[in-house]
């Protein structure tokens, strides 16, 4: 396995490894990737963006990030992500990614065992982005800040349980839903409000890119902490 890359300005090189495992793209703000090639092919600052290609000269990724507290795990961007990306960087010059304008946490047991509110599992609402399609139809978020375990909530916000009657009771699933979805779709959200149930159409929009602190007033943290929360923005 070979990362090729312009490390720290030193001239094109090359860096071995293996592929070590599969994750999670570390330092990103963005949740956009499901996985990552771990390998521990050594990427520094200069690498990122160059090609990852195993021992035929097939290129299997993009090198992206590196673990800075450990040693030699460093992450890539499957190649089939990439691919899938190629016609909207020809065509716009960038990605262009759905966009609803809602942060949130999914609903968990402790949190329903704790609270005498009518709780679902869904994605509970935390903050809504100002001007986003989900303020338009007029979605609520919480307004009561508490901690659980050292961890924040904001209750009292409606919760997504369904997109076009897909349910989305984990983060996972509600990746893999919003990945087959595109900037300028209507889409069905069933939402829960106060106990009951509801549907409105909403249009998504195009993701602002990048994330600003001017997005999310009321969580009042920079982006890079959301994923350490559990916080997904979508």
């Amino acid at each position: 396995m070979l990362a090729i890359g312009h490390p720290f300005g030193l001239g094109y090189a090359f860096s071995t490894g293996i592929v070590s495992g599969f994750g999670k793209v570390m330092g990103t703000k963005q949740e956009n990737f499901q996985q990552a090639i771990q390998t521990t092919a050594p990427i520094n600052p200069g690498n990122s963006g160059g090609p990852l290609v195993d021992s035929d000269g097939r290129v299997i990724g993009i090198n992206a990030s590196v673990m800075l507290e450990a040693q030699n795990i460093s992450f890539a961007i499957p190649i089939n992500t990439v691919k899938s990306i190629i016609a909207d960087l020809r065509a716009h010059g960038r990605v262009i990614r759905p966009w609803l304008g809602v942060k949130g946490k999914f609903v968990t047991d402790e949190l329903r065992n704790l609270f005498a509110l009518p709780l679902v599992d869904g994605l509970l609402v935390l903050d809504i982005d100002d001007g986003s399609p989900v303020e338009i139809i007029g979605l609520r978020a919480g307004k009561l800040d508490v901690v659980i375990g050292g961890e924040p909530w904001v209750l009292g916000g409606d919760i997504i349980v369904a997109i076009n009657d897909q349910t989305l009771h984990t983060r996972e699933q509600f990746v893999k839903v919003f990945h087959q979805l595109q900037a300028a779709q209507s889409v069905e959200l069933t939402i829960m409000r106060e106990g009951e149930s509801s549907t409105r159409t909403v249009t998504l929009g195009e993701r602002p890119s990048p994330l600003s602190p001017a997005q999310h007033p009321n969580l009042d943290m920079p982006p890079t902490l959301f994923q350490e929360m559990g916080i997904v923005p979508f």
